[in-house]
């Protein structure tokens, strides 16, 4: 037996904070567009519970989600293992978690969303209502957003949406997985926004009768980059609503099974000194590049890059540990991962699952940067980011395919 429950609750700071996602951006923000939510999300699965909870923030340290799973699992019977806690990847939210000197966190507005998460999911929990079908929704979005380095390249443009439904074949609950950064607004703008994939839930709502939570998928080097005609609000409506009507006319549909859950995590260690020197030569030639007439996005992925480089060069040790979940229920299984994976390394994962239906999640519990495959080190803005070394992704990616149910 299936049994879900899902709402949101507004996590939008009440004074100015330092916003995330772009390094270039140093000031606090002047206004909101429009508000921050969390979707927090019960699933029950034969009697075994499941918290899912997404906020619309950029990265969420492995400290933070610890101190939401923790304080949860105190005050629901619920097993740490099967709560997630994840970001939309959004780069017009404030900050949650200190990656930059100039781009401070405000402690206060930490326990704030803390405390509120916390307080809506266990006020949600026991909530949940019997599900008679769940329906599987798949297709390919073309035309908004594929692989930002190259639109010749491989993209993860698959979408899955999974809507559960009660005996009056209406929905309750829905979830919606894509791959895509969470961006269209630039870093020139100063207001709290929820982005693209806000708008896209808002868009969703009407028609699913519900408000969907939306998982991020195999973004590293996926984002409208590349077909976006500016990075305005107008833009967020523009692209938002494209991705909305083709789900909405997606036809390929068909009812899964969710039964039998097993959960398995592994953790992989990664420890290495980087060389500095390289990344030296490298952002001077990159600083080289910017001149007064470059285009806008041109400028602005030059110096994304150069602050990936300056990035290295003062964090010269690496110790990190991505503590990675995978979820099977019967016909879906679920690879919960706390980093950017790229497209072609998420593809390996799907492709080796033996479930009809398989789904990365990224961004979730925890932040570990950038997945990136060897034949893409060192070059572009995750190829440059990572703190792997070279062709550590693709043995991190071998483990998850190891690990996966059978």
């Amino acid at each position: 037996m299936v049994k879900v429950i899902s709402n949101t609750v507004d996590i939008t700071p009440n004074r100015p904070t330092y916003m995330a996602g772009y390094f270039t951006r140093n000031d606090k923000f002047k206004g909101i567009h429009d508000p921050i939510e969390a979707v927090i999300m019960w699933l029950e699965v034969d009697e075994v519970k499941n918290l899912f909870i997404v906020l619309d923030l950029s990265n969420l340290d492995c400290e933070f989600v610890d101190s939401i799973r923790s304080s949860i699992v105190k005050k629901c019977p619920v097993d740490e293992d099967k709560i997630v806690v994840a970001a939309t990847h959004n780069h017009a939210g404030p900050v949650i978690v200190t990656r930059n000197k100039n781009q401070l966190v405000d402690p206060e507005y930490r326990v704030f969303v803390k405390q509120t998460v916390v307080e809506a999911a266990v006020g949600l929990y026991g909530q949940e209502k019997k599900v008679k079908r769940v329906v599987y929704t798949h297709g390919i979005s073309t035309g908004y957003y594929g692989n930002r380095n190259d639109r010749n390249r491989y993209g993860d443009n698959h979408i899955y949406m999974f809507e559960f439904r009660n005996e009056k074949d209406e929905n309750i609950a829905a979830i919606i997985n894509l791959s895509c950064h969470a961006s269209v607004l630039g870093p020139e703008m100063y207001e709290i926004s929820g982005d693209l994939f806000a708008a896209l839930r808002r868009k969703m709502a009407y028609p699913l009768n519900v408000v969907p939570l939306i998982a991020n998928g195999c973004a590293g080097d996926m984002s409208n980059r590349m077909y976006r005609h500016s990075n305005d609000y107008k833009e967020v409506e523009r692209i938002s609503m494209g991705i909305a009507s083709q789900i909405l006319n997606f036809n390929e549909k068909q009812d899964i099974l969710l039964s039998d859950e097993v959960v398995r995590q592994f953790e992989f260690r990664v420890k290495c000194d980087i060389n500095a020197e390289p990344y030296i030569k490298k952002a001077k030639r990159l600083q080289e590049k910017i001149t007064d007439d470059l285009p806008y996005e041109e400028r602005k992925v030059l110096e994304s890059q150069i602050k990936a480089c300056e990035r290295k060069v003062q964090s010269p040790h690496v110790d990190m540990n991505f503590k990675t979940t995978i979820i099977r229920m019967n016909n879906l299984e679920i690879i919960i991962i706390p980093g950017e994976i790229c497209a072609a390394l998420g593809r390996q994962i799907k492709e080796a699952s033996a479930a009809p239906c398989c789904y990365v999640w990224g961004y979730a519990n925890g932040l570990a940067g950038y997945v990136v495959a060897a034949n893409e080190f060192n070059s572009g803005m995750e190829g440059l980011s990572t703190l792997f070394p070279k062709g550590v992704a693709e043995e991190y990616v071998a483990k998850i395919i190891q690990n996966m149910v059978e």
